[in-house]
C-alpha cells in the first residue's frame, strides 16, 4: 500500500507541473488587463526560457496533508526535452519511475518490481498534456492567464501567484499556484500548490542543469542516477 501512495502522490504532482504551462496555454485572456511591469516580468522570462530545450534536475517533494502535522517528502530526479521526453524518477523513501518516450507511458515501482506500459494515445488527458509539454520550454506564462488570475509577486527574482478562475475545473482542486524562480531567471526554483483540501504540495529543485546532452538511455524506465 505503501507504493501506491507514493504513485499516486508523484503522479498528481506531475500532472499539476505539465498541465500549467500546457492545458492552460490553449486559452490565453488580453494582457492590457495586467499592469505594465508585470507584463514586462512575462515578456523577460518568455525570452528567457526560450532558448531550452532539455532540462536535468534533482528534486524535493513535500506534501502537507490537511490531517497530519507531519509532511511526506520525497526526493529524485527529473530529466525533459522539448521533443515529449519525460523521466520522473521518485528515489526516497521508496523507489518509483515514470517515463514518457516514443508515445508510451513506462511505469515501475520497487515493491511490485513489474513495468506497466500505456500507449499516450489510449489515454485522451495525459495524451493532451504530453502534446503542450513544448509550452513548458517557451515560457509563456502570460497565457496561464487564460484560467487563472495571475500576480507577479516579485519582479527580482520573479515569483508568479495563479488563483484558478471561479467557472474552471481546476478552481475545484486548487486554491493557488506559485511558480518561483532563479535569480538568474534560467530556471524554475519551486513549484507550490495549494489545493481546495486544504493540502499542499510544495516541489522544490536542485542542480538544475539547462540544455545539458540527454542520452537515449535517460529514457529508460531504470535509468540510473545523473
Amino acid at each position: 500500500m505503501a507504493h501506491m501512495t507514493i504513485k499516486n502522490r508523484s503522479s498528481l504532482i506531475l500532472l499539476v507541473l505539465l498541465c500549467c504551462p500546457g492545458t492552460l496555454c490553449s486559452r490565453a485572456d488580453d494582457l492590457s488587463t495586467l499592469p505594465q511591469q508585470d507584463r514586462a516580468v512575462l515578456n523577460r522570462l518568455e525570452n528567457q526560457f526560450g532558448g531550452i530545450n532539455t532540462i536535468k534536475t534533482r528534486f524535493t517533494q513535500e506534501k502537507e496533508l490537511a490531517v497530519f502535522n507531519k509532511p511526506m517528502v520525497l526526493n529524485g530526479w527529473i530529466a525533459l526535452d522539448n521533443n515529449g521526453h519525460f523521466a520522473w524518477h521518485v528515489q526516497h523513501p521508496l523507489r518509483y519511475s515514470l517515463v514518457v518516450a516514443d508515445g508510451v507511458i513506462s511505469q515501475w515501482d520497487e515493491d511490485s518490481d513489474l513495468v506497466q506500459n500505456v500507449r499516450l494515445s489510449k489515454n485522451p488527458v495525459l495524451n493532451a498534456v504530453f502534446e503542450q509539454l513544448t509550452l513548458w520550454f517557451s515560457g509563456r506564462y502570460h497565457s496561464f492567464t487564460g484560467k487563472y488570475n495571475l500576480v507577479v509577486q516579485q519582479e527580482t527574482p520573479p515569483a508568479l501567484a495563479f488563483t484558478p478562475k471561479p467557472d474552471t475545473m481546476e478552481h475545484k482542486v486548487i486554491s493557488r499556484v506559485v511558480i518561483r524562480f532563479a535569480a538568474d531567471e534560467q530556471y524554475i526554483n519551486q513549484i507550490i500548490v495549494d489545493e481546495a483540501s486544504g493540502d499542499k504540495t510544495t516541489l522544490t529543485f536542485h542542480e538544475t542543469l539547462i540544455n545539458p546532452p540527454l542520452s537515449q538511455s535517460t529514457w529508460s524506465i531504470h535509468a540510473d542516477e545523473p
